[in-house]
C-alpha cells in the first residue's frame, strides 16, 4: 500500500532482496506498478478480510512478483512444452528452435536473489507474452497482461518451469546429460485415480 501511495519503493540497507526489488522496478516500470495497483484494489476491495487472508488472485501477483519468468515466444508449440512439462524436448531437442523463437526475461526478485547461489532445482512460474526481444516491450506486454484479472485467478494458472534449464542459464546445461536429471527436470505427476 505504500507504493501505491507514494510512490516510493522503500529499500533496507544491506538487503540483497530489497536492492534486486528496486531494480526489477527500474525494469520493468510498467508492470511492476500494475502488479502494485492490482494488489492495491484487490485489498481495497476485500477490505479487512484480504488483508487477513490473501486471496488466490493476490497470491498469484505475489508469486510472479517474486519468482516470475516472462517467456516471450511466437512459436505456441514452445509454450506448449512448457506446460506440458516436457523439459529435454523443449531445453534440448528443440534447442535451436527455442533459441531461435523465444526469448526469457528474469522477472521475480527473489528469483534474482535465489541466483547468487543458484541450484538447479530454481523453478520460476511463467507468464507467456507474444515474441518480444528488449525488456520495455516485455514490460508493456506484461503490464497489459495483468491488467486483466482474469489472467491471473490463482498462481496454479501459470506453469512452473525450471529456470537453470534455459540455455545459458547454467554452465552445465550445454550437455544433454543435463537434462536427463529426473529430480529437477521431472515430467507431470500422473492424475489421482
Amino acid at each position: 500500500m505504500h507504493i501505491a501511495q507514494t510512490g516510493e519503493v522503500e529499500t533496507r540497507p544491506n538487503n540483497w532482496h530489497d536492492l534486486f526489488n528496486a531494480l526489477v522496478w527500474i525494469m520493468f516500470p510498467r508492470a511492476k506498478a500494475t502488479i502494485n495497483a492490482q494488489h492495491a484494489a484487490i485489498l481495497e476491495e476485500g477490505g479487512e478480510a484480504e488483508a487477513k487472508h490473501r486471496s488466490p488472485a493476490r497470491d498469484a501477483l505475489t508469486v510472479f512478483d517474486e519468482g516470475g519468468v516472462i517467456v516471450a515466444t511466437d512459436d505456441p508449440a514452445l509454450t506448449q512444452l512448457i506446460v506440458d512439462f516436457e523439459w529435454k524436448e523443449l531445453f534440448w531437442r528443440r534447442r535451436a528452435e527455442l533459441q531461435s523463437h523465444a526469448r526469457f526475461f528474469a522477472f521475480g526478485h527473489a528469483l534474482y536473489e535465489k541466483g547468487l547461489d543458484p541450484y538447479v532445482g530454481m523453478v520460476a512460474k511463467t507468464v507467456f507474452i507474444e515474441r518480444v526481444d528488449d525488456t520495455g516491450e516485455a514490460d508493456r506486454h506484461l503490464a497489459a497482461y495483468f491488467a486483466d484479472r482474469s489472467r491471473f485467478r490463482s498462481p496454479k494458472a501459470m506453469a512452473p518451469m525450471p529456470v537453470l534449464g534455459v540455455p545459458g542459464w547454467h554452465p552445465d546445461n550445454s550437455s544433454e546429460v543435463f537434462y536427463d536429471d529426473a529430480k529437477h527436470f521431472r515430467g507431470k505427476s500422473a492424475p489421482a485415480a
